[in-house]
């Protein structure tokens, strides 16, 4: 149950970052307050997945924990990017680069979390 909720936050943080990413398309900037609050609750969501895979059920499938794995990297990774955003900042022709960088990766967690959402809801 516990891996259903960090599934659900991995995907609304996702979401999120595709939001940054649309701003920084549409305005030519990435906002550092958005992008600071992202950081903080992705960073939290891959510290519950951390907690979630490390007592993960024994009959939780190979492939659910390959997802849970596989976003708990891009999360990281998604932080990471958020941190660069809010501690250096984007100049606005480097946005444009940035955006679709963020975007992929966000659609990346994305998928990942709907997968492990669909594997974990056939395995109870």
């Amino acid at each position: 149950m516990v891996s259903m909720v960090v599934a659900a936050r991995a995907l609304a943080v996702g979401r999120a970052f595709v939001e940054l990413a649309d701003e920084a398309i549409t305005y030519g900037k990435l906002p550092q307050g958005m992008a600071s609050g992202i950081a903080k609750e992705a960073s939290e969501t891959a510290a519950s997945l951390r907690t979630a895979l490390a007592h993960a059920n024994p009959r939780l499938s190979p492939s659910a924990r390959r997802l849970m794995e596989g976003c708990l990297v891009d999360l990281d990774a998604l932080t990471q990017l958020a941190e660069l955003i809010v501690k250096k900042g984007i100049t606005p022709s480097n946005a444009a680069h940035y955006a679709p960088s963020v975007r992929y990766t966000a659609g990346v967690v994305i998928a990942a979390a709907l997968a492990l959402e669909s594997a974990l809801g056939e395995s109870e």
